[in-house]
């Protein structure tokens, strides 16, 4: 059994920050809101975040990652946008605020059907290129935490940042259209939703 936990930074640009528990373990997916902020609400992660899970490399969703990035944690992005978190033009930063900032710690790339180990389960990967190029999103159980490619009431990411692609996000949709499980869907932004909800808005 895993258990999801939703955390929201203040502002414009808040981007869902969620912490999965599973055993002893635990995973942080797209740290927009600070560990220390965390910790408040959820003190027994403390020294158990066993990896960083990022669903794409767009600035507001790495905003804090390097409060957690420590010695026993590992990053994984999709591979297409490994190379992005440290690129200031693809990953935003200086489109919007005109600086040259980044992740520019070690980050391991993954693909479509890698598993990820948490706990008594496994983290599986899904490709969603569109939003970015390297998009993914994270299965656990018939949870599927899905970045800035779907979001609830119809809406997805949009595709006129560097590296964005509608006809690839057009594909990406299909396939997860094409699901036949109803997963809970934890968008980057804005309320969680589930696929057959979403599904009605297209």
């Amino acid at each position: 059994m895993h258990k999801i936990y939703t955390f929201t930074p203040a502002g414009y640009f808040g981007a869902n920050t969620y912490v999965i528990e599973c055993g002893s373990e635990y995973a942080v997916v797209d740290p927009a809101v600070g560990y220390r902020e965390v910790l408040k609400s959820l003190p027994e992660c403390e020294g158990k975040i066993k990896y960083i899970l990022l669903t794409h490399a767009h600035f507001d969703h790495i905003l804090k990652i390097d409060e957690w990035v420590g010695a026993s944690t590992e990053v994984y992005i999709g591979e297409r946008d490994r190379e992005a978190l440290a690129d200031p033009y693809r990953n935003c930063y200086l489109g919007f605020f005109g600086t040259n900032e980044g992740y520019f710690g070690k980050v391991l790339g993954v693909k479509n059907a890698d598993e990820i180990p948490l706990g008594n389960s496994v983290i599986r990967v899904i490709e969603c290129p569109g939003h970015t190029p390297g998009g993914v999103g994270y299965v656990i159980g018939s949870d599927l935490i899905i970045g800035d490619t779907l979001f609830a009431e119809g809406g997805y990411g949009r595709c006129d940042l560097p590296g964005g692609d509608m006809h690839a996000l057009a594909d990406t949709l299909g396939i997860l259209f094409s699901f036949t499980e109803d997963y809970t869907l934890y968008p980057g932004h804005g309320a969680i939703t589930t696929l057959k909800e979403t599904k009605k808005y297209f």
